[in-house]
């Protein structure tokens, strides 16, 4: 993500937690569609990763 600072734990936390992409977006308005689907896709990445050892 560009240079935002925000880490991808945070922003997974805060889905987990329950909030909308709308919502995060709202309230980090830096970030964009792409971001959240960048997240998204790391968090895919770590998970398969960690099933294909």
């Amino acid at each position: 993500m560009r240079q935002s600072r925000i880490p991808v734990a945070t922003l997974l936390a805060m889905m987990a937690e329950g909030m909308s992409v709308t919502d995060i977006l709202t309230d980090l308005p830096f970030l964009d569609e792409e971001d959240m689907a960048e997240v998204l896709n790391y968090a895919a990445d770590a998970v398969r990763d960690r099933t294909a050892r």
